[in-house]
């Protein structure tokens, strides 16, 4: 890895831990002012908000990226295609906020998802100056936007709260913070770009079949990573989903910590080495083999003490969530196996792939969720679980195969040894529980942290140098 790729990478990882960081600390905070069937709420919202968003986000604010050159015209074009997008995103967010409130039996859902719409208007806006900023690798910038607009929309989201409006607090939140990004964007991006007051669809015809398909495949993607949270609210509870969200929020994040801002730097990297294959996969498998020693001694953690550390995040009137942390953290560590997944397709122009791989994910995703709603929930994460292993994870490889050769073993030799180091760090600590040592219980879970801890830290430091001699030895 370059000293300016490696430069991009620290100021992206800054800005994804910085962003998850603020979005953990304000589910802290809102977890001791709103109780579990809120944060239900919140999740079926959510939903329908990143589907809406993915509209704006993904498919046609990429072209900026993958596109080796773009006329202003073009531009200004496709910009106020992404703002009508937007709008017309929050439209329908908006309706179907009338059509969960009915389904789900809570009519919280109207005005949540009315103000969650504002706040994807509020994002298209600023959306493709981002996207500018990104391709002109200025992600010094990109990451003092997305700090400073995840910092705000955390303190009005809290301040909401304490105000006592529920759960509409954390989207007042969004809308500011997305308000903020993208009057910023606009600031620092016009140096690059700026629209003129013209559309051109003709322009835009030849972006269309990447832009649609990679919508698409975004939005389908979307759907089957979160499809369970709409089955689990009607099927089950919002209560239950609300106990659910908690957890899956820690499992989520440390992938979106390390994923996303690896994916940021990766995606026009990728672009450029589409015919080259064995540069894309020596990189492709790297990237997934530090992701892996990063994220996996989290989901350890979080497996090894899970009534402690939700707890301590949440507070007791989440404690019972923690009967969900072992089936979430095991489909974290293989979510994170498969990043950036949708990054490559689409650097390799095959969208269309995505689109289908995406589109069978979630009707796997529907078909195991329904057949297991008639045992616990528990037990349907768990049936989830088998799918991924059994089904997915063989066909996400044989199409990284397919198209550029990788081979399977040395793909999965880059994260097993991590796993193992992990397991084996596991039976450590087991082997400390089994110990008589008599003393007090939170004496004893500090002590187990810090072995596993220390131990693993020590591995990670032997890894790192291993990996340090390899680039040494490629350059």
């Amino acid at each position: 890895m370059s000293a300016s790729m490696r430069h991009n990478v620290a100021w992206s990882m800054t800005s994804i831990v910085a962003k998850n960081g603020c979005q953990i600390v304000t589910y802290m905070l809102l977890a001791r002012l709103l109780d579990p069937a809120s944060f239900g709420c919140i999740a079926i919202t959510m939903v329908g908000m990143g589907l809406a968003y993915s509209l704006v986000d993904s498919g046609f604010t990429n072209v900026v990226v993958r596109q080796q050159s773009l006329d202003r015209d073009m531009l200004s074009s496709l910009y106020w295609f992404n703002i009508t997008l937007g709008i017309f995103a929050a439209v329908l967010l908006a309706a179907a906020g009338y059509c969960a409130g009915a389904f789900y039996h809570n009519q919280q859902l109207v005005r949540l998802m009315a103000t969650a719409g504002v706040a994807i208007v509020c994002s298209a806006y600023g959306q493709q100056f981002m996207a500018i900023l990104q391709r002109s690798l200025a992600f010094r910038t990109l990451s003092a936007i997305e700090m400073g607009s995840a910092f705000v929309a955390m303190v009005v989201a809290v301040s909401r709260a304490l105000s006592g409006v529920g759960p509409l607090a954390y989207f007042e939140g969004l809308v500011v913070g997305n308000a903020f990004a993208s009057i910023l964007a606009v600031a620092f991006g016009r140096r690059h770009f700026f629209p003129t007051f013209r559309f051109r669809a003709a322009e835009l015809r030849k972006l269309l079949q990447f832009g649609l398909f990679n919508t698409a495949e975004r939005s389908i993607g979307y759907i089957s990573f979160n499809l369970e949270k709409l089955i689990m609210g009607r099927l089950f509870s919002l209560e239950l989903l609300g106990l659910y969200t908690v957890v899956n929020q820690l499992v989520t994040r440390p992938v979106m910590f390390f994923s996303a801002a690896l994916s940021r730097v990766a995606y026009p990297v990728y672009a450029t080495l589409q015919g080259e294959f064995s540069a894309l996969n020596i990189l492709y498998i790297g990237y997934t083999a530090k992701l892996a020693l990063v994220v996996f001694p989290i989901y350890g953690f979080l497996i090894l003490f899970p009534d402690t550390i939700i707890t301590l995040l949440f507070g007791k009137q989440f404690t019972a969530a923690h009967v969900f942390a072992l089936p979430l953290c095991i489909l974290g560590a293989l979510w994170s196996i498969g990043n950036p997944f949708g990054s490559y397709l689409m650097a390799l122009n095959r969208a269309k792939i995505g689109f289908v791989f995406n589109a069978g994910a979630a009707l796997l995703t529907l078909v195991v969720f329904l057949a297991g709603s008639r045992y616990s929930l528990q037990t349907m994460l768990w049936i989830w679980v088998g799918a991924v292993i059994g089904i997915l994870l063989p066909i996400e490889w044989t199409i990284r195969h397919r198209l550029t050769g990788m081979s399977a073993w040395r793909y999965a030799a880059s994260f097993l040894p991590h796993a193992l180091a992990v397991a084996a760090l596991s039976i450590v600590v087991y082997f400390i529980r089994s110990l008589p040592l008599h003393a007090p219980v939170l004496v004893e879970t500090i002590v187990e942290m810090a072995v596993f801890s220390l131990l693993y830290a020590g591995y990670g430091i032997l890894m790192y140098k291993r990996y340090q001699r390899q680039n040494a030895g490629r350059t």
